[in-house]
C-alpha cells in the first residue's frame, strides 16, 4: 500500500489496482476518477450521495462493509441524533496486510476515543489530526495510537494551521521520530511492518493532480 497526503484532511491510499480516497468532506473532484476509485467520507455529503460514477463507493455512515472484497468498518464518532450533515465517522480498512485506521478532522474524538478504539483496533497506521479545535494534543494523540497499537502514527494538521504544525514537531520528538524529516508517501506491506512505533510525517501534495 501507498499512502499519500493531498492537503487539509485528504489521504489517497494506493493498493490492489484500487484507489481509496479519505475525506472529511468528499472533494467532488474526486468523483470523476474512475470506477476503480473508493471513497470513505469521515462526514456525510448529503449533497454527493452515496455513489460515483460507475456505481463508485461513496460511504459516509457507520456499519462493516465489504468494498471490492475489501473489509471496512466505520465507527460512529458524533453524538447520536445528529443529522446526516453533522455525522462523523472513522474508518479502519486492511489492505496488503496492513491495518490502516482514518480518523477525519473536526471529529469530538475526545469524547469518543474509547468508542472508536474498541471497534477498530488494533491498527497498524493511525491517519490522525492534530491541533487544537480539529484534533488531539501530542500526549492524547499519543496514548490514543498507543491504545490503537498502531506502529506508524501518520499525523496531519489543516492547512495553514501553524500551532499545530509545531505539535506535530513535539510529537516527533516524543516518539523518538525526527521532526524534520517529511517524506512523499508511506509505502508498508505486513512484511515491512516497523518493529517499534514511529511517526511518518508526510508531505503534502495537494497541488498534484488527484487522480
Amino acid at each position: 500500500m501507498e499512502l499519500t497526503w493531498h492537503g487539509h484532511s485528504r489521504f489517497r491510499l494506493r493498493a490492489g489496482g484500487l484507489v481509496w480516497w479519505l475525506e472529511t468532506r468528499v472533494d467532488t473532484s474526486t468523483l470523476d476518477a474512475g470506477a476503480n476509485v473508493i471513497v470513505l467520507d469521515a462526514q456525510s455529503s448529503a449533497d454527493v450521495g452515496r455513489a460515483g460514477p460507475d456505481g463508485m463507493p461513496v460511504v459516509d455512515g457507520p456499519g462493516e462493509y465489504e468494498l471490492r472484497g475489501v473489509p471496512v468498518v466505520a465507527v460512529r464518532m458524533s453524538e447520536p441524533g445528529l443529522g446526516r450533515a453533522d455525522r462523523m465517522v472513522a474508518y479502519r480498512l486492511e489492505v496488503d496486510g496492513v491495518r490502516v485506521g482514518y480518523i477525519g478532522a473536526r471529529a469530538p474524538l475526545a469524547s469518543s476515543a474509547p468508542r472508536v478504539v474498541a471497534e477498530i483496533a488494533p491498527v497498524d497506521v493511525a491517519i490522525v489530526p492534530i491541533g487544537d479545535g480539529h484534533g488531539l494534543g501530542v500526549a492524547d494523540a499519543i496514548a490514543f495510537a498507543r491504545s490503537l497499537e498502531a506502529k506508524a502514527i501518520v499525523p496531519y494538521v489543516l492547512d495553514g494551521e501553524a500551532p499545530a504544525i509545531e505539535l506535530v514537531r513535539r510529537l516527533c520528538r516524543e516518539i523518538g521520530s525526527d521532526p524534520d524529516a517529511t517524506v512523499r508517501s508511506l509505502t508498508m506491506t505486513g512484511a515491512t511492518m516497523p518493529a517499534v512505533p514511529r511517526v511518518v510525517v508526510l508531505e503534502n501534495r495537494a497541488a498534484e493532480a488527484s487522480a
